[in-house]
């Protein structure tokens, strides 16, 4: 009873007896919208209430994952603020849509088609698609946390079709580069011939172009 009760009291819209004598109250739908629901007792209609906030309460949206991970993460002084709000920008940008969706009626393949699916939709760089993947690796690190889900960001990521040549690759002249295509073949020489955890990590940084606090 006193989970009965506390369910209700989460619940947002009214509920009202019509004219007809019959029940009435609104469930929210996934888009921001909203549906009425008709029983013919108070306690039919409260029954509806409950049986959906229960389930509402094990199955979040996307958006509601993404949004506790990275407020979670500011918080805890893992991020700064500028790198909550750029995962906030990236987010919008590709999970517009996807974002709606309950994270129990999603499987990992669906989590597949949807990432290799954005590289085309925007022209994804291998940086862009990087940013991507942390997006997901967080929403469905927070998700397994608390139980929603049982596979892991390893168990998608495993199974991504996706090759270099798919992404764009940004070109710049060479007085734009850091280094002169010279200096990068002496100093990728010497990585390959003098191996250790730093030289390995230059050499992913010269592969990959990723940042330095994502390597």
């Amino acid at each position: 009873m006193k989970q009965r009760e506390e369910l209700l009291a989460q619940h947002k819209f009214k509920i009202w007896q019509g004219a007809n004598g019959k029940w009435y109250t609104y469930l929210p739908r996934d888009d921001g919208g909203r549906k009425q629901v008709r029983r013919n007792t108070k306690e039919e209609i409260e029954d509806v209430v409950v049986e959906f906030e229960k389930s509402h309460i094990n199955n979040p949206t996307i958006d509601e994952l993404f949004n506790e991970w990275n407020d979670r993460r500011l918080e805890l002084k893992r991020i700064s603020k500028s790198t909550h709000t750029k995962n906030i920008s990236t987010y919008n940008r590709h999970f517009k849509k996807f974002g709606k969706n309950r994270i129990d009626d999603l499987s990992p393949e669906d989590f597949l088609n949807f990432l290799e699916g954005q590289i085309p939709k925007y022209n994804l760089t291998a940086k862009g698609f990087s940013a991507l993947k942390s997006l997901v690796k967080g929403i469905l690190l927070t998700s397994k946390r608390h139980k929603y889900t049982k596979y892991t960001a390893e168990d998608v990521f495993h199974d991504l079709d996706v090759s270099e040549r798919e992404f764009k690759h940004s070109i710049k002249e060479d007085e734009e580069e850091v280094f002169s295509e010279r200096e990068q073949q002496l100093i990728t020489k010497y990585l390959i011939s003098n191996q250790d955890i730093r030289n390995l990590a230059i050499l992913l940084l010269f592969a990959t172009g990723i940042r330095v606090g994502e390597l």
